[in-house]
């Protein structure tokens, strides 16, 4: 008994008019798409292009058929090929954020990231410790390093460092990003080799409502050079960028998402595309974007079913157990408190029950409001949880003990039975950081709660695994330097 893919929140109806609603924008409206070779390349497909206002007019059977064609399927190869993954293989995963603040949650206290931090994130992100975590992320911007070379710092400190696949790092740039893929080359082993281990992704994250920024489709023209994953992350917000209404906003962050495939598709018919996009609400109290919203989970429900509808697993291919990325953001709360859990568990449980395949956003602290080590591993323990629901549990002869149960009678013990021997760690979860003591043991013990246990173990983690050791080897760490030693005499202006 597998306990997901079964909460569905759309009717197949309601799911057909959200995607006829989403052509019919793309064919009245269109997208403004800033760049002289993609308006090129729609024109060609048969899309009214208007060159003047580079608005883009797509008939619904190219997006259609772009959407169908495009390769949904990839797996990443980083320097430990034991860590290898496959976006869309059916297994649960999880993916640390990027932020610009690291928060002390004890001082309740916040500052800009530095290089440190970054290291100190992967070290733990990238430990056993936290075998919830598939891949990884500066965590932080390095901002002790110069702006015009933030981004290709944190590439390089995440490539000479991590173990595990590297995700969701910022490109500020092409400039940037001409760099950054000469690093990527150093680190894969040449240019056909970065082809084929895909170790590094570009969410073009398209400017609601209905525009694509000129310098993301520029570093996506870049990388479909290499064949490299692509995807479009639109963050329509209901009431501002979006129609106040859920449905509205649905369908106008779906039609970005559908552009943003067919115009990869008409890049490079070979990139693998990812459906990441995800709309979210104003609060119209205070005009900010709340994470924690019960809007939030509708639209995450929803996302899934629209994800699946296309053959997208977000990010990543359907395949054969259909399953769905999502990011389960942290919530509205600046605390790891019954608010914060509470946001976030909901969201995560029934994303999972849905059909998600892999929850992001680990190690983030309220709406953008930075990132806490500390929070990371609690994240870490809820996913280890939530695992525990995805995988159900088996019904058959040996489960059922019919033979252990009559032999025990009335009244009986199964403590001591080989049977409760032999499948206790297969059948029962246990937690690491979450108490389970009674009370008189829990105040024994020092009356910890979950934040403070939470911090012992990343004080453990530091202690073991920090600093992390190199993962390259010496050349190619000098080549990386060099790199970035050149990166940072061409794009650093001069005083």
């Amino acid at each position: 008994m597998k306990a997901y893919r079964t909460l569905k929140l759309l009717n197949r109806n309601e799911i057909d008019t959200i995607h006829n609603a989403s052509l019919d924008i793309l064919e009245k409206v269109g997208m403004k798409v800033p760049n002289e070779t993609c308006l090129r390349l729609f024109a060609d497909a048969g899309a009214d292009v208007d060159y003047k206002t580079q608005v883009v007019k797509a008939p619904s059977s190219l997006i259609v058929e772009c959407v169908k064609k495009i390769p949904k399927r990839y797996e990443v190869r980083p320097y430990d090929r034991k860590k290898a993954m496959t976006v869309n293989d059916g297994k649960l995963k999880g993916g640390m954020t990027v932020q610009y603040f690291i928060n002390d949650y004890f001082k309740k206290e916040r500052r800009e990231g530095t290089t440190d931090d970054v290291l100190r994130a992967i070290a733990v992100g990238d430990s056993d410790d936290m075998d919830h975590i598939s891949h990884v992320t500066d965590f932080v911007y390095p901002c002790d390093e110069p702006l015009p070379v933030r981004d290709i710092y944190g590439w390089k400190l995440g490539w000479t460092y991590a173990k595990k696949p590297i995700f969701a790092v910022y490109m500020f740039s092409i400039n940037s990003v001409r760099y950054i893929l000469e690093m990527a080359k150093v680190v894969a082993g040449g240019e056909e080799e970065l082809r084929q281990r895909k170790i590094i992704d570009y969410n073009l994250e398209s400017t609601s409502p209905l525009s694509f920024s000129s310098h993301a489709l520029e570093i996506c023209l870049e990388f479909s050079r290499y064949n490299l994953p692509l995807s479009n992350s639109p963050m329509v917000m209901a009431g501002a960028s979006g129609p106040v209404t859920l449905a509205g906003s649905l369908a106008l962050c779906n039609a970005e998402v559908l552009m943003a495939a067919a115009l990869i598709y008409l890049m490079n018919p070979n990139i693998p595309y990812g459906y990441a996009g995800i709309p979210y609400i104003m609060d119209m109290r205070t005009t900010l974007c709340s994470f924690g919203a019960p809007e939030q989970v509708l639209f995450s429900l929803a996302r899934i079913q629209l994800a699946r509808y296309y053959g997208f697993a977000a990010k990543a291919e359907v395949g054969a157990n259909d399953p769905v990325l999502e990011d389960i953001d942290p919530g509205d709360s600046s605390l790891p408190d019954f608010q914060g859990g509470f946001e976030k568990g909901v969201r995560s449980a029934m994303a999972l029950a849905a059909g998600a395949e892999s929850v992001g956003g680990f190690g983030m602290v309220g709406a953008d409001q930075g990132v806490s080590l500390d929070q990371l591993v609690i994240d870490n323990e809820m996913m280890s949880y939530m695992t525990r629901v995805r995988k159900g549990f088996e019904i058959n002869e040996e489960t059922l003990a019919l033979d252990l149960i009559k032999e025990i009678g009335i009244g009986g013990s199964f403590l001591g039975a080989r049977h409760t021997l032999r499948h206790l760690r297969q059948e029962h979860w246990f937690p690491k950081i979450f108490n389970r003591d009674r009370w008189e043991t829990w105040r024994m013990k020092g009356g910890k709660d979950t934040l403070d246990r939470a911090h012992v173990q990343l004080e453990k983690i530091l202690k073991d695994h920090y600093p992390p050791e190199p993962m390259l080897d010496k050349d190619q760490i000098e080549r990386l330097d060099c790199i970035y030693r050149e990166a940072k005499r061409a794009l650093i202006p001069k005083k």
